[in-house]
């Protein structure tokens, strides 16, 4: 009885070394670790749309749709940091004001350099100062070939445009980087703690991601934003605030596909709108 016994414990022993292999393999497969692989002097192509619109009572009031090309570089890679290059052109205009669609056409060389972590996480953003200066520059040349000034309503929403057009090329590396460092199992909820600022106030936020799907080296991440605590406007009215985004990662590769950023916030039935896509661009 007793060498039954060893002999059936020996079998099942086997069994399971036989079978860890595959549970370890399934459980890989369920899991995607959202890690940097970039090489020195690799680039990537992407495609920036940046839409911000305006809604009373549900209806659309005001809209604007922003494009440009961006080739991202890596400068240099260490085991250290990534340093990485973003180069923005073909800028493109959609909406009702001339001069917006004329300065946007007229924009060129505009940079920005960063550094991530060794995971790909976002570290600081190198001399942000020279887009501004370059941004600025370029509508001091516009007038400079404008058959006299434009007036004073014409100049403010161009100011406001190009206060959009920095916020959105900065705001594009956040969206860019954010998710990396972390390894994510299909289905289950990560919850992050964060800090968001909206309407001139800072906040904090609790992050609600979830790997939606994992195929053909594919990782689609989907976030909630949700803030700790209620969010009062300047009027000391309760805001109300929606932030979802995804993104869909070449696990092999460490580069992003596809990546959305929606935010909606406002009081009532007047709120504004954003949102932030970046798309790498097919050969």
């Amino acid at each position: 009885m007793k060498v039954l016994q060893t002999k059936n414990l020996t079998a099942l022993a086997c069994l399971l070394l036989w079978m860890l292999p595959l549970v370890a393999q399934e459980n890989a497969a369920q899991e995607a670790v959202f890690n940097a692989h970039w090489l020195k002097h690799e680039y990537q192509v992407y495609v920036l749309h940046y839409q911000s619109y305006s809604l009373q009572k549900g209806d659309t009031i005001d809209t604007e749709s922003l494009r440009c090309s961006a080739d991202v570089m890596v400068q240099d890679s260490s085991y250290r940091a990534y340093r990485m290059e973003w180069r923005f052109g073909n800028f493109q205009y959609q909406g009702k004001h001339y001069l917006s669609k004329r300065w946007l056409a007229s924009l060129k060389d505009v940079r920005l350099s960063c550094q991530t972590s060794p995971h790909g996480l976002l570290q600081e953003i190198k001399e942000p100062e020279t887009l501004r200066r370059a941004l600025d520059e370029s509508i001091d040349e516009l007038f400079k070939h404008y058959e006299g000034l434009p007036d004073l309503a014409d100049r403010e929403r161009l100011y406001r445009l190009r206060e959009d057009v920095e916020a959105w090329l900065l705001s594009s590396l956040y969206h860019f980087y954010k998710n990396y460092g972390l390894a994510y199992r299909l289905g289950e909820v990560v919850q992050v703690p964060d800090k968001m600022a909206l309407d001139q106030q800072a906040f904090e936020v609790t992050r609600y991601k979830k790997l939606e799907n994992y195929a053909d080296n594919i990782a689609t991440l989907v976030t909630a934003t949700l803030p700790t605590t209620t969010i009062y406007a300047k009027d000391s009215l309760p805001m109300q605030m929606e932030n979802t985004s995804a993104m869909m990662m070449h696990i092999p590769s460490g580069w992003p596909v596809y990546t959305y950023d929606h935010l909606e916030y406002g009081v009532a039935d007047n709120k504004e709108g954003i949102l932030n896509e970046i798309t790498l661009k097919q050969e």
